[in-house]
């Protein structure tokens, strides 16, 4: 079983990569509700293939 320390730095390494991943997602996905402006809306959505 790991010790103690062993198992905080895991649970750190997991907390970041929980929140590096969030922050990641929101802003590939376009989540402006924090900036101003039109910085995050200059990319396109390209159309959707049919056929």
């Amino acid at each position: 079983m790991p010790n103690f320390w062993e198992q905080i730095f895991g649970f750190v390494i997991i907390a970041l990569s929980m929140v590096f991943g969030g922050y990641l997602y929101r802003r590939r996905h376009g989540d402006d509700s924090g900036r101003t402006g039109t910085a995050g809306r200059s990319r396109t959505k390209r159309p959707r293939k049919r056929g």
